[in-house]
């Protein structure tokens, strides 16, 4: 009788995640920026709300991150440096906008389990191993990419801008 007292007190009695040590012990890990763990913490609370049943499908808005302790010009970076290092991926590139419009972008993380029909854990960090270099070059990339429509839209701001025309000289 007190054997099993003691098993139902020793029970975790709501979700949580759980970190293997060769992830936490990785190049990958040691090298992740702060505010891309963050991103990472938030990303598994989500997880962990929805009791590990949507991981691929995960939503965190641009305004959580930043409540959440992200700086605002910080969030994108900090979820491409997450991407790079293979912590996260990208399921779904929302459009960025408010309101009735929204369509947000979702998220899997690669290292844990889900339920349902959730993808198994495919664990992409691991890719690295003990490279250092291919960790900093992945995150070199990481910072110089901007999204797709950051660049289309900077393209059509270049493109609307009066052309100066500027006398020869002498």
């Amino acid at each position: 009788c007190s054997m099993s007292r003691r098993k139902r007190e020793g029970r975790i009695s709501e979700p949580f995640i759980a970190h293997r040590l060769s992830l936490r012990e990785s190049i990958a890990w040691r090298y992740l920026p702060d505010h891309a763990r963050r991103v990472l913490d938030l990303l598994e609370r989500e997880h962990a709300r929805h009791g590990g049943a949507q991981n691929g499908q995960l939503i965190v808005t641009t305004q959580e991150f930043i409540e959440g302790g992200v700086p605002r010009k910080a969030v994108p970076g900090a979820i491409r440096a997450c991407a790079a290092l293979g912590f996260l991926e990208i399921t779904h590139h929302g459009n960025g906008r408010a309101g009735p419009t929204t369509d947000c972008s979702r998220y899997r993380i690669t290292y844990l389990h889900g339920r349902r029909q959730s993808p198994q854990p495919t664990n992409d960090w691991q890719r690295f191993g003990d490279d250092v270099e291919q960790v900093i070059k992945a995150l070199d990339h990481a910072s110089q990419i901007k999204s797709e429509r950051h660049v289309a839209r900077a393209r059509g701001a270049l493109r609307s801008l009066p052309v100066r025309k500027v006398a020869p000289t002498p």
